[in-house]
């Protein structure tokens, strides 16, 4: 049952940014390379048989056939007949895949749906991109998040007719690196407003938090430093109301933060619970909130509550 489940979902295993997997063009292209190749192979043999080549002093004449005119032409031949079959795949591709006439510009579709996820994406490049001891940045789970959202989010995002367009599109490292930089754009937005954050203490942080919600339309207030029952900001809008736990952590937010947020969200009888921080969550965590229906925000989340 799972796996014909598995077999309906929109999800293509060829949508990939890693350049060690073979695209369908470079496979196409090695498969001619292959076949002319063998091809040009075969005529040079019997060409070598015809004029008793093979006989004696057989690599004398090798070496002296390598410098004929006759196997200089049958080069320049054999590469471009290369060239050619390599255009007529690439030109059916493009023409199967890449759109033509008057249909919508494909690519920009592609990278529509893109850059409408590329806040997304950037919050979770600066939530998971962290630093050893020695300053040095290690990406290791940033680089495994955008390979999944390639391979399983965007594939569901886009109609199937595009496709087939993606594999191709994604085959480019040129185009790749266009991916990046879309991502990039906004995640040096994110950082800008980041760095001024990272000089807050911890109250300033509430204080930071709270105002965000005004500028939404939030009543919202800060809480007594003591007593408060695992709330720092209480919040209401049109009949709603929200409390918010905030941690500026210099590591992942664990268990703790999410049993402060659920007895605050008792205790004040709200509608809605969050964490909001600075980092990211562990995954006890992230199970945690999810049983318990409580929100787990980077701080860039909070536009979340507009």
């Amino acid at each position: 049952m799972s796996r014909n489940r598995r077999k309906n979902e929109p999800s293509l295993r060829e949508f990939s940014i890693d350049r060690e997997e073979t695209s369908i063009v470079l496979v196409t292209l090695q498969y001619i390379g292959f076949a002319i190749c063998a091809v040009a192979g075969n005529w040079i043999f019997v060409l070598l048989v015809e004029n008793g080549w093979y006989t004696e002093n057989f690599f004398t004449k090798i070496i002296a056939f390598a410098f004929t005119p006759l196997w200089i032409i049958s080069l320049f031949i054999t590469l471009f007949l290369v060239w050619i079959f390599g255009a007529l795949i690439w030109s059916f591709l493009m023409r199967r895949y890449g759109g033509k006439g008057n249909e919508p510009d494909r690519e920009a579709i592609f990278l529509g749906v893109i850059r409408n996820d590329g806040k997304t994406l950037a919050k979770k490049r600066m939530q998971l991109s962290t630093k050893d001891e020695f300053g040095i940045p290690n990406t290791t789970k940033w680089e495994k998040e955008l390979r999944r959202y390639i391979r399983d989010v965007l594939p569901q995002k886009l109609d199937p007719e595009y496709h087939g367009f993606g594999v191709l599109w994604l085959s480019s490292q040129k185009n790749v690196q266009k991916l990046r930089d879309l991502i990039d754009t906004e995640y040096q937005a994110l950082l800008s407003e980041d760095t001024k954050i990272d000089e807050l203490n911890p109250l300033e942080y509430e204080q930071y938090c709270s105002r965000r919600l005004e500028t939404m339309g939030w009543a919202s207030s800060i809480t007594r430093a003591s007593g408060d029952q695992g709330a720092d900001v209480l919040a209401h809008k049109d009949g709603h109301s929200l409390v918010l736990q905030c941690k500026k952590y210099s590591k992942p937010i664990g268990n703790k933060a999410v049993q402060e947020a659920i007895a605050a969200q008792k205790y004040y009888r709200t509608d809605m619970a969050a964490v909001v921080t600075n980092q990211s969550f562990t995954k006890s965590a992230r199970e945690l909130a999810d049983m318990s229906g409580i929100l787990l925000l980077h701080h860039t989340e909070l536009d979340l509550f507009a």
